[in-house]
C-alpha cells in the first residue's frame, strides 16, 4: 500500500469512528415525545447519585408576546431542585425559580418577544440544588430550537 492510500485509509477510519462516536452519542443524548426518553442521567459532583436531566428537541413559542405555555419540569424521581433558564444567542429570555421535584412550570414570561420563525441558537441551562442545604450541584445546558409561531 503506498502511503497515499494507507493516509486516505486512515483518515476515511477516522471519519467512520467520529461518525459512529457522534450517532452513538446523539442517541444517547436524542429526544422523543416520551418524557423517559427526553431524559439524561448525569452524576452530580459528588458522585453518589444521579440527576435526570430533561430535554428537548424543540420548544414551541408564540410569536409577538411575552407570556408564554411550556412543559418545563423537574422528573419526579430527582433529589434536588431545578433552576432552568432558557438563552437564546447567549442571552437568557427567562429563569426560574427552584422547581422541586416533580413539578412542572407551564405559563413563563420572556424577557422580549420573539418574531415568528425557527431559532437554532437556543438552550435550556440547568442548575441543580441540594434538596436539603440548597447547596448548588451540577449542571447541565441542552441544545434546542425554538419554533415560534404566529
Amino acid at each position: 500500500m503506498t502511503k497515499r492510500k494507507a493516509s486516505a485509509f486512515a483518515a476515511a477510519l477516522l471519519v467512520a469512528a467520529a461518525v459512529f462516536g457522534l450517532s452513538f452519542f446523539g442517541a444517547r443524548m436524542g429526544v422523543s415525545g416520551d418524557r423517559a426518553a427526553q431524559a439524561k442521567n448525569t452524576g452530580d459532583e459528588i458522585g453518589t447519585r444521579s440527576i435526570v436531566i430533561p430535554g428537548f428537541e424543540s420548544v414551541q413559542l408564540k410569536a409577538g408576546q411575552q407570556e408564554q405555555s411550556v412543559s418545563f419540569y423537574n422528573p419526579a424521581g430527582n433529589s434536588c431542585y431545578f433552576q432552568l433558564s432558557l438563552i437564546l444567542n447567549g442571552e437568557e429570555l427567562f429563569s426560574s425559580d427552584m422547581i422541586a421535584p416533580g413539578e412542572e412550570l407551564h405559563d413563563i414570561c420572556i424577557a422580549q418577544p420573539l418574531a415568528a420563525g425557527v431559532y437554532y441558537d437556543a438552550r435550556i441551562r440547568y442548575r441543580s440544588f441540594d434538596l436539603d442545604s440548597l447547596e448548588e450541584l451540577n449542571g447541565a445546558e441542552v441544545v434546542t430550537i425554538l419554533e415560534v409561531e404566529t
